[in-house]
């Protein structure tokens, strides 16, 4: 109940905060905050504090199983976005990440596969998008579209949550990855800004998911050796420093390329 609550409280909050960041400073400011683990992170965090920490250690791995859903989602969603409006992206795009889901949840492959997943599609990703341009104006919305995203939102995770609890900490941890946050700002970014806004969203997240998969890997390795808040502590250092230096690495990467 504690963890149900948690993420149905948390998301709204974190969906009005990110809308507000979005706004304030673009596109792809927001879809780097949406792919930090804002949602995953504490859903773990709860279940080793009430469940244990070997439980907590199972819902990281499936976590980690299930970061495929997160990047199928947002190419999906971004492919489409230039033809087709959010109803159909976000359907579609929803349809493949659950699809996905399911599929690592049916067929249990070992971590490095989904690793290597990640890691193969994040660099194909960024070497076909180091020239995108940057949206960074998004327009304003009606006051009532905040308050839409946060309801939205609530019932979205509600309904994963429940799903979640009733099918235990490894599958609940694929769950977890349903990209709930990005869905909502997603499609109302569309419907806002057309496709590029999107476009530029979904390319935040990607270029976010590094940060994360490395947060979930340092708790994979601490969280049954070390106390909980210590391995959260040293978790979220990692973050930070990923968060850091990795767009820097990528800007320099991307202003060496376009003088060459």
């Amino acid at each position: 109940m504690e963890v149900l609550l948690l993420k149905v409280l948390l998301t709204p909050s974190l969906v009005l905060l990110v809308s507000l960041a979005q706004r304030r400073w673009g596109h792809l400011l927001g879809g780097q905050l949406t792919a930090l683990p804002l949602t995953s992170g504490p859903f773990v965090l709860i279940l080793a504090c009430t469940e244990g920490a070997e439980a907590g250690r199972v819902a990281v791995r499936g976590i980690l199983l299930g970061t495929p859903a997160v990047l199928v989602s947002c190419l999906v969603y971004g492919l489409l976005a230039r033809r087709h409006g959010w109803v159909v992206c976000l359907s579609t795009s929803a349809f493949a990440t659950v699809a996905t889901s399911g599929l690592v949840v049916l067929l249990a492959p070992p971590l490095w596969c989904s690793l290597a997943f990640t890691a193969v599609t994040l660099i194909g990703v960024f070497l076909a998008q180091r020239r995108a341009r940057v949206v960074t104006a998004p327009p304003a919305g009606p006051a009532w579209e905040l308050a839409a995203r946060v309801v939205i939102s609530a019932v979205l995770v509600g309904t994963l949550s429940w799903t979640a609890a009733k099918v235990g900490a490894g599958p609940a941890g694929v769950l977890a990855t349903f990209p709930a946050l990005a869905c909502v700002l997603t499609a109302f970014t569309h419907r806002l800004d057309g496709a590029a806004g999107p476009i530029q969203l979904t390319r935040g997240v990607l270029a976010g998911v590094p940060a994360t998969v490395l947060f979930f890997l340092c708790l994979l390795g601490t969280l049954t050796w070390l106390p909980v808040a210590l391995a959260f502590g040293l978790a979220g250092l990692v973050v930070a420093v990923a968060g850091t230096l990795l767009p820097r690495l990528a800007t320099a990467r991307r202003a060496s390329v376009m003088a060459a």
